[in-house]
């Protein structure tokens, strides 16, 4: 009997039969993420397509910020879902909600995403970027040919910058836009320890040395001088602040000028590269910088916005988790089929498809204007293709390996550190003239550094040992 059994049993396995009672089902790993709801939904469905054993399930595509007060809550609730967009590593680590994600890293033998974005906490990684952005410079060639002022090479340097902020500054158009910049993102070319807002690269302390004053100085010189189209109306709100802009600018805003082509030079992130299609856009000609450098021959350090996902502490199957995680993150395969569904997308087609989802969900279009997680030739030609970039994009993007991140997300004490202690010192103190910069950065320095020692402290991290 047991022979016949067994070779009933082998028959049906031939013939890609198996009984209802042996059959095993697909372990099931829930994810949320803020991503285009709908945008999600066609990947997940393409991951099961060709994961037959792993079945990935939107936990919440709504589209909505999914910060530590929504995990606190599903936490409490025993809701929380395997896979999740994170917003700052304090919270999540300290009450023990994240899988460390090393061992998989290590054990990885496709390593293609950008390597400075990798965040280790204490020897772990608990976040993976799957949507990243840059940050550089927008060039008015249109303005500069204008005022006969030689358009820059993209090895420029801050020399060279400066200068084009001096002489296009005349009266009517401005020399720069987005002057906080040249604190938070020159100090990183002149210091390679130093970070976005002067943090520095292993995410732990200030560098306020003498590229931060330095660029203090400089910074205070530009705005003294009026050369930059953000400070007009600074300080105001509301009916104030229009009414400023209008008697200067005479527009609306400052944001309304720069669409115009007013100013020259303009610090921004990579999410404007769709600026020809924004309202209001002036039609002038332009291209997207890096940031300029210290001397000529130096490849400039791209600053990286990067969001990131983490994995529940907790899951029931973490190697299945980490499968979709590669999948939404560096796979370049991944990166394939969202481009794939942004091409095919039809809005009509998409709501019929899934009726549940928010009316807000359905975009006229998907916009994939960040950045793959994955660092790969294939990856990045699709990416520049759909999103037609400016020729300077490259050079932007080459910074990336020697990059540094945007601490907002990744920075524990970020918030109590740059809001709460070294932006009012900066804009109330040291912009304005009333302290000088080499005189409060050793004292600046300490404060601000024993904020992100106590936030690594909540995390059960001493920084001092």
């Amino acid at each position: 009997m047991r022979k016949i059994l067994a070779l009933v049993l082998s028959l049906m396995l031939l013939a890609g039969i198996m009984p209802l009672a042996m059959a095993s089902e697909p372990v099931v790993v829930t994810v949320a993420t803020w991503q285009n709801s709908v945008l999600m939904a066609e990947m997940l469905e393409k991951f099961n397509a060709a994961n037959p054993d792993i079945k990935a399930v939107p936990h919440e595509l709504n589209g909505g910020w999914f910060a530590n007060e929504d995990l606190a809550k599903h936490a409490a609730a025993g809701t929380m879902p395997d896979i999740f967009s994170i917003t700052t590593p304090e919270v999540p680590v300290s009450n023990g909600w994240l899988l460390d994600l090393t061992p998989y890293l290590e054990a990885e033998t496709e390593k293609t995403w950008y390597p400075s974005t990798i965040m280790k906490y204490d020897g772990k990684t608990y976040m993976m970027p799957y949507s990243l952005f840059f940050y550089g410079v927008i060039v008015n060639k249109t303005l500069l040919n204008e005022l006969n002022i030689p358009i820059p090479g993209y090895d420029w340097t801050i020399d060279e910058f400066l200068s084009i902020v001096n002489a296009a500054s005349t009266g009517q158009y401005y020399g720069v836009n987005g002057s906080d910049a040249l604190i938070t993102h020159i100090p990183p070319q002149l210091n390679p320890e130093t970070g976005w807002a002067l943090i520095n690269n292993n995410l732990q302390e200030y560098n306020l040395d003498d590229a931060f004053i330095q660029m203090i100085n400089t910074t205070k010189d530009v705005r003294d001088k009026k050369q930059a189209l953000d400070q007009v109306g600074a300080g105001l709100e509301g009916d104030a602040y229009t009414e400023a802009a209008q008697a200067i600018l005479g527009v609306d805003s400052a944001y309304t000028a720069f669409l115009q082509g007013r100013a020259a030079l303009s610090f921004d992130f990579s999410w404007s590269l769709g600026l020809d299609k924004a309202d209001g856009f002036g039609g002038w000609e332009w291209d997207f910088y890096p940031v300029p450098v210290a001397e000529k021959g130096n490849t400039a350090r791209t600053g990286i916005v990067a969001d990131a996902v983490a994995v529940r502490a907790t899951v029931a199957n973490p190697d299945a988790a980490w499968k979709v995680v590669k999948y939404l993150t560096y796979s370049e395969q991944g990166f394939m089929d969202k481009v794939e569904i942004a091409k095919a997308y039809n809005k009509e087609a998409a709501m019929a498809k899934y009726p549940n989802l928010n009316p807000d969900a359905f975009w006229d279009y998907i916009n994939l204007n960040d950045l793959p997680g994955c660092f790969t030739a294939n990856a990045l030609q699709a990416w520049s293709e759909i999103n037609e970039v400016k020729p300077g994009v490259a050079h932007a993007i080459a910074g990336m390996a020697n990059g540094y991140l945007d601490g907002f997300k990744c920075v524990p004490g970020w918030g109590p550190s740059q809001w709460d202690i070294l932006w009012p010192e900066i804009t109330n103190e040291l912009l304005t003239g009333k302290k000088a910069a080499a005189d409060v950065a050793v004292e600046l320095k300490a404060k601000c550094d024993a904020a992100i020692v106590e936030a690594y402290k909540a995390m059960g991290i001493d920084l001092a040992k």
